[in-house]
């Protein structure tokens, strides 16, 4: 008993009560940071010493096995009987009644639970006429179906699909499953439910023998979760779900808010206790995370109260010029934290989504900050980034072989690793011959000869030209090298026996035929065409990816024109990454004084040539083909693989397109990857995703990217809108002791320099709440009278690209004018008419 008072004197008084609660279903509404595992934890201590309950009898679910593994600790550190109740995660509690019942749900009872790509394979030989992206984007579906308990036969599920084939796909793999005895991870709570509402012995069995259900972060329950909860309570179950409405954040795998907005009407006379009292932020981070929340009508009500008072420092928002500034200004604070005896792990930079991490992790690098990409990979390791990269790489280096052997059967082309044996030996061969045929090095130019040497080199090459080719030949099987061989032979031969010697052709006046020069995959390949020893649909398909980098290069040499008559000429690599550097320089210097001279030159700074190469980039991804192959895989697994790539399209607007500046792109990021980061094992920056963030808290947080088309997005509807002020809060509420938030005027995306407007939960927080350094785009001056009068509101206009539209509005961003267009196809754009007058026409 003494024990026991003494884990209750630790308590407050709204924490108590939810503890000693009792007879009828409960809410708590816990707040962030309100100590709910302590209240759920020592529920499960209470009852159990304080009430008689049976340890067996208690049932607590929650999302991960993490916070399982958590609660079960922590409630045996108070009550080592604890220990005998059942602790799980919603899955694992499904999957153990479906072993306990497995007959009666017809599977094996050792069946096994098929994931993601299990469940691909399995609807692919259901249904072989579907490729695997068609099957990964019907699993998907599926999955979502069966979050509802949707059977085939479901008239809702045409909420899913409205397509009648869905319906049959979805049956031909249901039936396919069931033969096998097993089951997927939809079925685990699905099948449950339907186990408890089609036999009565079952469900009755169950409440006998859970009498209390405790569930934590209820509001991340999605519809089927919420099912199996209700078909679990009996009539005398006491039921008590734990969660914080204002905290549902993650819609986009389910989760419905309206569980816990609906439980007191789904569960009758239930209890409601908010736990408002905060232990994690000052006041002043409170305030400014409800003024933002409170704007939404879904959500039952509450407001925080900040155990640690009113210290801390009032939160600060900056408005700067550009996502270079944005950095910068992080490495400013950091640094100057640092040397007041700070540590590293203090901060964390939030992030909307995981694209908006490679400035951060750029800029840390270089400024030796060391730092964590938290809940996925560094940019530089995604699996697009590195596909993209080796694209690039192998329009600059023909002879990259790995960058070869990655993409040429990427997207599938029928190309696999025998088939790339063969080609890179054929071309391998082809290189070393070509090497003895100039006296270059397979890698190197020709260096000049006099003729003694050339004659001398050729004799060489005309003894040993076939014996040069044996090694390799030798790296495959007999089997391939034989025809390879033969396939090679006779075009070497050619060079055996020529009628003079380059000398000899030049000195008789004959015109020479120059050797192939620069000899790579491309070319070497591209020349060979139809004889190389590989299957017809793999050489088609083979040529049009090679003939497509062959333009692009074509392409790139275009812009590389251009740029000679439209700027000075840039003759190293050194002076174009100075030229980069220099820009970076110039929109992060001083940024967080003098935001709005800056943004000008950021917008003077960044003209036509400068994002040329992000331009050649993006044409790059689509041509090849490998943006529509990612953007199937965002489209199917709800991934942000294209996003990635457009902001990598975006680094490249830093350096003019030309060869030497691809060269050096590909050359400063492979000095990124490259730098040793300190090994400072705990001690690092965390750069999250503000979902990613759900859970977890840091003294110092940095909101960055608070921009309309950022965050929130545009294209929110009001549920999804709601859903982004819920993610504001959880965001702000990260912080312990201080808040800051940053806005762009301009952020490179697309390739391109885009003007940004603040985001519009910054105008939703209430006056006086934050201090502001610098001043939004909106508050500038108006603009000049000649410029404004050509674009004035509801002035008709012709864009190229958009068609036929009007301006709805016109404002003045750092001395350059701005307009905002509404499109007769619906689509709104803003463009700086100084730079769009090409294709942007006045219609009188």
């Amino acid at each position: 008993m003494e024990e026991t008072c003494g884990y209750l004197s630790v308590l407050n008084p709204e924490q108590l009560e939810a503890v000693c609660h009792t007879g009828s279903p409960l809410l708590i509404l816990a707040g962030a940071g309100s100590g709910k595992t302590r209240v759920i934890t020592t529920k499960i201590a209470w009852l159990i010493a304080e009430q008689g309950v049976r340890p067996e009898s208690i049932l607590a679910v929650t999302f991960t096995n993490k916070a399982a593994r958590e609660m079960a600790e922590r409630a045996q550190a108070l009550d080592e009987r604890a220990g005998r109740s059942s602790i799980r995660t919603f899955h694992s509690f499904g999957a153990w009644m479906l072993r306990r019942y497995a007959e009666w749900a017809g599977l094996s009872p050792n069946f096994t639970i098929y994931d993601d790509d299990d469940s691909v394979t399995l609807l692919m030989k259901a249904l072989p006429q579907l490729n695997k992206q068609e099957a990964q984007r019907f699993i998907r579906k599926i999955s979502r179906a069966k979050d509802y308990c949707l059977l085939p036969d479901s008239p809702q599920l045409t909420m899913i699909d409205p397509a009648p084939e869905f319906a049959v796909i979805y049956r031909a793999y249901q039936q396919r499953l069931r033969e096998t005895g097993n089951a997927d991870f939809g079925d685990l709570i699905m099948l449950p439910v339907q186990l408890l509402q089609e036999h009565t012995a079952i469900a009755q069995q169950l409440h006998r023998r859970f009498k209390v259900i405790l569930v934590d972060e209820y509001q991340d329950s999605n519809s089927a979760q919420f099912q199996l909860l209700r078909e679990l309570t009996g009539e005398d179950t006491y039921v008590c779900v734990v969660g914080d409405d204002d905290q549902s954040i993650y819609r986009f795998r389910g989760a419905e808010v309206q569980n816990i907005l609906t439980f007191d009407r789904q569960f009758p006379h239930t209890k409601i206790i908010r736990l408002v009292r905060n232990y994690r932020s000052y006041e002043p981070i409170l305030r400014v995370a409800d003024s933002v929340v409170s704007r939404n009508e879904g959500r039952l009500g509450k407001t925080l109260i900040a155990a640690r008072g009113t210290g801390g420092q009032k939160p600060c928002l900056y408005y700067l010029p550009s996502q270079d500034a944005e950095a910068e200004l992080c490495v400013q604070l950091i640094k100057k934290a640092v040397r007041a005896g700070g540590a590293y792990s203090d901060w964390a930079i939030l992030y909307r989504t995981n694209a908006q991490s490679l400035n951060f992790e750029t800029t840390f690098l270089h400024e030796k900050i060391p730092h964590k990409v938290v809940g996925t990979l560094k940019f530089y390791e995604r699996e697009e980034i590195k596909d993209a990269l080796a694209l690039l790489a192998l329009i600059a280096n023909g002879r990259d072989e790995i960058a070869f052997r990655r993409m040429v059967n990427k997207p599938a082309r029928g190309i696999g690793e025998t088939t790339q044996n063969k080609l890179v030996a054929y071309a391998r061969a082809a290189f070393a011959h070509l090497s003895a045929y100039t006296g270059s090095s397979a890698f190197g130019s020709s260096p000049e000869q006099d003729n003694e040497d050339a004659q001398q080199e050729f004799t060489h090459l005309q003894n040993s030209s076939a014996q040069s080719l044996q090694p390799e030949f030798a790296q495959l099987q007999d089997t391939d090298a034989q025809p390879l061989q033969k396939q090679v032979q006779p075009e070497l031969s050619q060079l055996q026996e020529p009628t003079a010697l380059p000398s000899q052709q030049q000195a008789e006046g004959t015109p020479q035929q120059q050797p192939q020069q620069g000899a790579d995959y491309i070319t070497v390949l591209l020349d060979a065409g139809a004889k190389l020893p590989i299957s017809k649909k793999a050489g088609t398909a083979l040529l049009e990816f090679l003939n497509t980098l062959h333009s692009l290069r074509d392409l790139l040499a275009e812009y590389d024109s251009a740029n000679t008559t439209d700027a000075a000429p840039v003759d190293t690599a050194t002076d174009i990454d100075a030229q980069a550097d220099s820009l970076r320089s110039d929109v992060s210097t001083g940024s967080t004084i003098d935001t709005g001279a800056s943004e000008q030159a950021v917008t003077q700074k960044h003209g036509q040539q400068d994002e040329r190469l992000a331009a050649f980039v993006l044409a790059v991804i689509e041509q090849t083909g490998l943006g529509v192959f990612h953007r199937n895989q965002d489209e199917v697994m709800g991934t942000q693989k294209t996003a990635n790539l457009q902001e990598l399209a975006n680094t490249a607007s830093l350096y003019p397109c030309s060869a030497a500046g691809l060269t050096s792109f590909l050359e400063h990021i492979e000095l990124d990857r490259s730098l040793a980061e300190t090994e400072a094992g705990a001690d690092a920056v965390q750069l999250i995703t503000m979902h990613n963030t759900k859970g977890l808290e840091f003294r110092n947080v940095i909101i960055t990217g608070l921009e309309n088309g950022i965050f929130p997005r545009n294209d929110e509807s009001a549920e999804d809108m709601e859903e982004e002020r819920r993610l504001m809060y959880v965001a702000c509420t990260r912080a312990q002791d201080a808040l800051y938030m940053t806005s762009c005027a301009a952020r490179r995306m697309y390739g391109k320099l885009s003007y940004m407007e603040p985001s519009r939960f910054l105008a939703e927080i209430d006056e006086g709440l934050v201090d502001v350094a610098g001043q939004p785009i909106a508050s500038f001056a108006s603009p000049a009278d000649e410029e404004a009068s050509l674009w004035k509101c509801g002035q008709r206009l012709f864009h190229d690209d958009y068609g036929y539209g009007y301006v709805v509005q016109s404002r003045q961003s750092g001395g350059e004018l701005v307009i905002t267009v509404q499109f007769e196809s619906g689509s709104q754009k803003r463009f700086f008419p100084a730079y769009q007058r090409a294709q942007l026409f006045r219609v009188d």
